[in-house]
């Protein structure tokens, strides 16, 4: 039986709009997924899309570069090496996306109908594959049911009821479900969840806890940080020094111990965005608290997130970091917004100072459906689809390795987290590879370099897998499909990827349309959760 706060969150939502208009909603979804299903096979081809671009690549501005040191890492960043965007070209040259490795069908013209086409084309091909790429996750039924709703475009400022009145009953879900919620899995006093992002954490975090002149300290590229957190950064006229780093993975506490007693940083900031081994915060508070105590320690844990919640990697606070957060779309399955968490009341305020401009949209439904992820977490086995996203993980890098796959390994072992790098033997072109996989179905992300590796590596992640469903049967035959797709271009793996889909075919760890209707469910929300729900099966709920 639901507890309060899920009875409140679905009585919100079913009350939000009329039953007409609801009606309507139902209708116009049933639709498109007639016209998705049943008419767009005579739309489609498998020939490459052109795509002309009217201007000229952007280039950085220098300028965000501080130092020699950090325009070294910056350059030198992690870049995906295809279809990881659409880069920008002359508009009387056009993208060859065949050559680049991606199979993508032709359209034609600025109408509706071209959106559809490629909505219709996302969605043939989402349910034919599986997704292993670390930033990327899969959202359940009910917590997609927020962006139907009139509430996806209102505005929620608690402290401007009078100014502001067409949210206040979803609003609430907010002040009443989503932060003590997070509170409580955070281990936290004061939670933020105006961030619209990871990134836009990090902007707020930065310009709150490291005034313009200040120093602050962050992951080098080459070390595993986010490209982009340098750049912030230096536009928010800070002074960029690198936290040093062993091994590739480790801070070097010895130098960071010298670095911080000479330099006294105004901020710590770490953030791992291709990772293995997630930074420990302990030690380096040992360090702050001995010779910088005015020094903040923040933690950005946006890939990691989900793992810390569910209670399978520490909590940063409890390991000496003044203040955590990032996003919340990784290993945490929810939507794409941001959160910061910490036990300090100055920090709280500060933050609090700078978000307040920072943002005005908070994104309501975005804020819903994360409390509804978060509550599905807690009720519906969170705990163990965390704890299972290491062991499949583990269990996968292992596999593949003893296949003869070359799989990165330190010597802590091959990962720590949901993350494994994994390179193309030897002698195969890592382009080509790249093709075979997608046109498989199997979604990975290829980059020209990750951190301590020569050459082309794929950066791949359990999470999804795992949120699917994914336990040892589906994670060995995965092994047996990527150590044949890496090594052999000859073999079709078709049949046996579709047999392990068919297994994974809808998101596990949440609430399902019939455990919703036993709550009292409005009907009219059943009915269009039902119709969501039918996109990829019946959710299960793993209630412990």
């Amino acid at each position: 039986m639901a507890a309060g706060a899920e009875r409140h969150i679905v009585q919100v939502l079913s009350s939000d709009a009329p039953a007409l208009a609801q009606h309507r909603l139902k209708v116009a979804f049933v639709e498109f997924r007639r016209f998705v299903q049943h008419d767009m096979s005579r739309h489609l081809t498998t020939d490459k899309l052109e795509c002309p671009r009217s201007s000229a690549r952007r280039q950085p501005h220098r300028g965000l570069v501080p130092s020699s040191s950090h325009r070294t890492s910056v350059e030198s960043a992690s870049r995906p090496l295809v279809c990881s965007g659409s880069p920008a070209v002359p508009a009387n040259q056009t993208i060859d996306h065949e050559a680049r490795g991606c199979s993508l069908p032709v359209v034609d013209g600025l109408e509706i109908s071209t959106v559809l086409k490629l909505i219709g084309s996302h969605e043939a091909k989402a349910h034919a594959s599986i997704n292993f790429t670390p930033s990327e996750n899969v959202l359940s039924p009910l917590a997609r049911v927020p962006f139907t709703s009139d509430l996806h475009a209102r505005y929620f400022f608690d402290w401007f009821r009078q100014s502001f009145a067409s949210a206040l009953d979803a609003g609430r879900i907010q002040l009443e479900v989503l932060e003590p919620i997070l509170r409580q899995m955070a281990r936290a006093e004061y939670v933020d969840v105006r961030p619209l992002s990871g990134m836009h954490c990090a902007a707020i975090v930065m310009a709150a806890l490291c005034p313009a002149g200040g120093t602050a300290m962050t992951i080098p590229v080459d070390g595993g940080g986010h490209t982009s957190t340098d750049a912030i950064a230096a536009r928010l006229g800070l002074r960029l020094t690198p936290v040093p780093m062993r091994d590739t993975h480790f801070v070097d506490l010895d130098q960071l111990d010298e670095i911080v007693a000479a330099q006294m940083p105004d901020l710590i900031y770490l953030d791992q965005s291709s990772l293995l081994f997630p930074i420990d915060p302990l030690p380096i508070r040992r360090i702050i608290d001995a010779r910088s105590p005015k020094t903040v320690l923040h933690l950005d844990a946006s890939h990691t997130n989900g793992l810390i919640l569910g209670g399978a990697l520490p909590n940063p606070l409890d390991r000496g970091a003044h203040i955590f957060g990032g996003s919340t779309h990784k290993t945490l399955p929810g939507p794409h917004k941001g959160f910061v968490a910490t036990n300090s009341s100055d920090l709280r305020d500060r933050v609090d100072a700078v978000a307040y401009h920072f943002v005005s949209q908070s994104q309501l439904a975005s804020v819903i459906s994360l409390a509804i992820t978060l509550l599905e977490m807690r009720d519906c086995g969170g705990e163990r689809y965390a704890k299972l996203v290491l062991t499949n993980t583990a269990r996968f890098a292992a596999g593949l390795f003893d296949r003869g796959i070359p799989v990165i390994r330190t010597a802590e072992g091959f990962t720590g987290c949901h993350q494994t790098w994994v390179q193309p033997v030897p002698g195969v072109d890592a382009i080509t590879v790249n093709r075979r996989l997608y046109d498989l179905g199997i979604m990975a992300n290829l980059f020209n370099e990750l951190p301590g590796v020569t050459g082309p590596a794929f950066r791949i992640s359990l999470a999804e897998t795992t949120r699917r469903g994914g336990t040892a049967r589906e994670i060995d035959d995965l092994i047996d499909i990527f150590a044949v797709a890496l090594s052999d271009g000859s073999s079709d793996l078709r049949t046996e990827l579709a047999a392990v889909r068919s297994r994974i075919d809808r998101p596990r760890y949440c609430y399902s349309h019939e455990q919703l209707s036993a709550m009292g469910t409005d009907r009219d929300l059943l009915d269009l959760v039902w119709q969501i729900e039918n996109q990829f099966g019946r959710p299960v709920c793993d209630r412990p």
